[in-house]
């Protein structure tokens, strides 16, 4: 009877489940007080639109072939800009163009 809740009464509530870590963190105070405050929600909107961009940008553009030169890029390796776990994607974000 562990998991049982407890009426106010201090009696156990029968057929009452407890509930879900969801539940939990959607009723907490902290949640309660974001959802209340409207300019926490459009920051919050804010962050999660420039992130979206953040992702989703290399994947939207397509370089010419004048700024592959500038780049340094060959034809091997003109896609690799788009992956961040290859070194040119942090060479063409970081250095500047020669």
């Amino acid at each position: 009877m562990a998991d049982a809740q407890i009426s106010p009464g201090g009696e156990p509530i029968t057929g009452a489940k407890a509930p879900s870590a969801w539940q939990r963190f959607w009723n907490a105070k902290a949640t309660k007080r974001f959802r209340r405050n409207p300019l926490a929600i459009t920051g919050a909107l804010i962050v999660v639109f420039f992130a979206v961009v953040a992702i989703a940008g290399p994947y939207t553009t397509d370089l010419g072939r004048s700024c592959l030169r500038d780049l340094g890029l060959t034809a091997g390796t003109a896609e690799a800009f788009r992956n961040p776990t290859h070194p040119t994607f942090w060479r063409v974000l970081v250095a500047p163009p020669g």
